[in-house]
């Protein structure tokens, strides 16, 4: 039987981009930046207690509401698909938090 993995988008990302010279590897280095706080919130709104969530709508709407150029959008939205595909397990656990990759 072959059974995916059940990780995170997040840890997914890690295991697949990170330090990768690409756009996904970038997208990689800008959600760690978000999630570590590293750099000044783009809006009012901006709340950096809230963790980050493994769901596609979660990310969408935070990456819109962050100001987000549409490439970092697009670049998002590809990287969900490959990830759904790959562990879709753990793209239906929605609404979990996770910390740190």
């Amino acid at each position: 039987m072959d059974s995916k993995p059940l990780w995170d988008f997040g840890y997914w990302l890690r295991v697949k981009y990170r330090g990768s010279d690409s756009p996904e590897g970038d997208f990689y280095a800008d959600m760690i930046r978000d999630m570590r706080r590293e750099r000044p919130p783009f809006h009012e709104t901006y709340t950096p207690q809230i963790r980050w969530k493994n769901s596609y709508d979660w990310i969408k709407n935070h990456l819109e509401e962050l100001g987000a150029c549409y490439v970092a959008i697009e670049t998002f939205e590809r990287l969900w698909k490959k990830y759904a595909r790959a562990c879709p397990e753990g793209a239906k656990n929605a609404d979990k938090t996770f910390d740190g990759l």
